[in-house]
């Protein structure tokens, strides 16, 4: 089922910036006292130090390119492992030419430790054999080498493809092929190095809505297809691409996912989980549902495609994280976004992570995609400490040319197995490119290891959407302390001054609203995206109270993002504002 996407369109004649200081007025304007209601919370961030310009955090390498920019319709598959002794396995679909996209491949590329290096530059390696696409990879913890899928096509129908790396890292690769006609095949390597895949079932003619496990215990001889999903019509019934799978590495659990969108009522989603690394499998098991968005009323919440990550823990337990979004009389929303933590058995095993509610959205999130979605997670396995990065989308910062959000990279963790969740962090900062696609590796050591897909141009070429462009793979290296110590976030649990901007967006002059709780120092100035100051407004000693500004609207400023920061003592307040003349 679509999602109904609340569409702004940026009729934000949107924010102009002032060249004269803050002129105070004595009581608000009418309109704006009228409106007051309706003004929603600023996002605060709190600082220690003064705004300086944003750096990215850690180190970011580029591994490979890819005018493929479509990576998966559904949840993320792993595309990272780390290995923390040999080094960090890495792949994604890839191509350099334009569509139909003749050398679509799995590309590869590896982190070597021992020398501090990626083993194929910034180009990668082909990983498959022939054009394939639409796979993932894994890494047998008996012997640490990779292991990576995709599609390929057969005489009628898809046939999963599997490579195997003939040494960690060496990027020579043996291959074996699965029975013809199944399609969309991750998979996942459990402690005993057998491997295991869940594909959809590729019946000409008929729907692409069954999903199958195979097995290969013995390479390279894949095992006859087992039904996992129900026959459509069943409760939870899969549609299309919607599935995933995780292995244990400490023993051969294996957990086979999927939701539903059929277009029946709110979607769901289900679980089925082998013990004895495929021989048997339980029941399935519905993801259960918190009482979220006005219980009782018409708005349920749902699952859908970009909606579910999991892995197991270092106590072997399958962990999920689960993004639930409105569903009003069967329409699917795309915001607020609930994301939740899920441990079966647990006690309490449903913690929720965050709330994500934009106040605004300037375009659409574009195909296939919720505010905030497609999470993964992983662990430090020292501390126990658990972390979640996900997309999520910028509600103001918008490409003109296909009227696409652009996204950025965010997370979090907990450090007390998933009970309590810290302030989600911005990983990557809003800029001219899109990220998508992200993927935590499950292991953490020092460094939270996340690959994703840094686009040029927000939406896809694939999707016919935009003009050509050359996307870069990166792997980014965040030091893990960035999200499990406490310090600068993004979020609206706080309301250092009361501050309120109207309109938002704004056309020749905007009016600002402050509240001191006593007399302080205060500086307001106006800022780029890259922290650089482009005007100070205020720097006096203000007394306790409200206070009532106006400004106007300088034309010699770009269009662009800005950010209009208070400052107060060591506190920081920053409202995000849009030039767009």
């Amino acid at each position: 089922m679509r999602k109904l996407v609340i569409f702004f369109i940026p009729l934000l004649i949107i924010f102009a910036l002032p060249k004269e200081y803050l002129i105070p007025i004595k009581t608000l304007p009418p309109e704006l006292k009228a409106d007051l209601p309706k003004i929603k919370e600023t996002k605060i961030i709190k600082e220690r130090n003064s705004f300086s310009s944003w750096q990215p955090i850690g180190r970011v390498d580029t591994v490979f390119f890819s005018t493929y920019d479509w990576q998966f319709n559904s949840h993320g598959w792993q595309r990272i492992y780390n290995d923390p002794q040999r080094g960090v396995h890495v792949t994604g679909i890839t191509s350099l030419q334009a569509s139909p996209f003749p050398d679509r491949n799995m590309r590869y590329n590896f982190y070597d430790r021992a020398t501090q290096s990626w083993a194929f530059g910034q180009d990668g390696i082909d990983a498959l054999n022939a054009r394939a696409g639409f796979g993932n990879l894994d890494v047998n913890p008996m012997e640490g080498n990779e292991f990576i899928v995709g599609h390929v096509a057969g005489t009628q129908r898809f046939i999963p493809r599997i490579g195997k790396d003939i040494a960690p890292g060496q990027g020579i690769f043996d291959y074996a092929d699965c029975q013809e006609g199944y399609l969309w095949p991750p998979i996942a390597i459990t402690n005993n190095g057998w491997v295991h895949v869940a594909a959809v079932e590729d019946d000409p003619g008929q729907a692409r809505d069954r999903i199958f496990y195979i097995r290969m215990r013995d390479w390279p001889t894949p095992e006859e297809p087992v039904l996992i999903a129900p026959e459509p019509g069943q409760p939870i019934a899969p549609q299309g691409n919607s599935q995933g799978i995780f292995a244990s590495k400490i023993s051969n659990k294996v957990v086979i996912y999927w939701t539903e969108w059929d277009g029946t009522g709110p979607d769901s989603g289900a679980y089925r989980i082998s013990t004895d690394g495929g021989e048997t499998w339980s029941d399935v098991i519905p993801f259960p549902f918190p009482e979220i968005f006005t219980p009782g009323s018409e708005t349920l919440p749902e699952l859908w495609l970009p909606s579910v990550g999991g892995f197991f823990d270092r106590e072997d337990r399958p962990n999920f994280v689960l993004c639930f979004t409105p569903n009003i009389r069967d329409t699917g929303r795309i915001i607020p976004v609930e994301m939740w933590h899920y441990v079966p058995g647990r006690n309490p095993e449903l913690t929720r992570i965050c709330r994500i509610m934009p106040d605004t959205l300037a375009a659409t999130v574009g195909y296939n995609a919720i505010f905030a979605g497609r999470p993964s997670i992983g662990q430090n396995l020292q501390n126990g400490n658990l972390y979640v990065v996900w997309e999520q989308f910028d509600p103001v910062n918008y490409e003109p040319q296909t009227q696409r959000l652009r996204a950025d990279i965010w997370g979090t963790a907990s450090t007390d197995g998933g009970l309590t969740w810290l302030p989600p962090k911005r990983i990557t900062e809003p800029d001219q490119t899109s990220k998508r696609f992200p993927f935590l590796a499950p292991i953490v050591d020092d460094m939270c290891w996340i690959t994703y897909l840094i686009d040029p141009i927000a939406g896809f070429y694939v999707q016919g959407e935009h003009s050509l462009a050359t996307c870069a793979f990166v792997v980014h290296q965040v030091p893990r302390r960035y999200l499990d110590e406490t310090g600068i976030a993004e979020t609206k649990g706080n309301k250092l001054f009361n501050l309120k901007v109207y309109p938002n967006p704004i056309r020749n002059r905007a009016y600002l609203s402050i509240s001191l709780e006593k007399e302080t120092k205060v500086n307001i100035f106006l800022t780029d995206i890259n922290g650089r100051i482009v005007m100070n407004l205020l720097d006096k000693n203000l007394s306790k109270g409200n206070h009532n500004y106006q400004f106007r609207i300088s034309k010699e400023l770009r269009n662009g993002i800005y950010f209009l920061t208070i400052k107060a003592n060591t506190l920081t307040e920053r409202y995000k504002l849009i030039i767009n003349h």
